[in-house]
This record gives structure tokens, sequence and C-alpha cells, in this order.
């Protein structure tokens, strides 16, 4: 995979990213997340199950995304025996 830049948005992209990042995550199709990860410069592993897991984790904490899928993707990560409170400063 060829390296990236940094991500990182302009004041008048801020907007924009948020409507496509939570269309993105609560589509969870895989080919729009990786799509729009690549248009705003993100690198995504290739390694499904670390896709996933990260996919969920940035549902379940995202208060853009709607409550139901916000629990959908909690319930998903705790069968997986994953905590959310790992990934929260």
């Amino acid at each position: 995979m060829a390296q990236m830049e940094p991500f990182q948005l302009k004041p008048d992209e801020i907007h924009l990213f948020i409507i496509e990042k939570v269309s993105a995550l609560e589509s969870l199709d895989e080919g729009k997340i990786r799509s729009f990860c690549e248009k705003w410069g993100m690198e995504m592993p290739l390694e499904a199950d670390t896709f996933w897991v990260g996919v969920h984790v940035a549902r379940a904490l995202d208060f853009n995304v709607s409550r139901d899928k916000r629990g959908d993707s909690a319930l998903w990560l705790s069968k997986k025996k994953i905590d959310l409170k790992d990934y929260i400063d």
C-alpha cells in the first residue's frame, strides 16, 4: 500500500466529512467505507477482522451515528469480547 499523507481536514470540509462518514459507517458496506477512507486520505487495514473491529468501534463511539446502530456495533464488539473502554482515552 502506498504511503498516504496524514489525515487533515480544512474547515470548509468538516460538514461534508461528517455526513459522508456517518453514511459510510451506517451502511456497513465495506466498499463504501474503504472508498470514504481513501477519498479522505485515511489508511484502513487490509485484514478483515481488524477492519471490522475498527468499523464497529468507530460506529459505537460516534454520536453522529444513530443510537440503534451504535448499540448494534457495541453488541457486535461485546460478542467478540472486545471492550469499548479500551478505545476511550
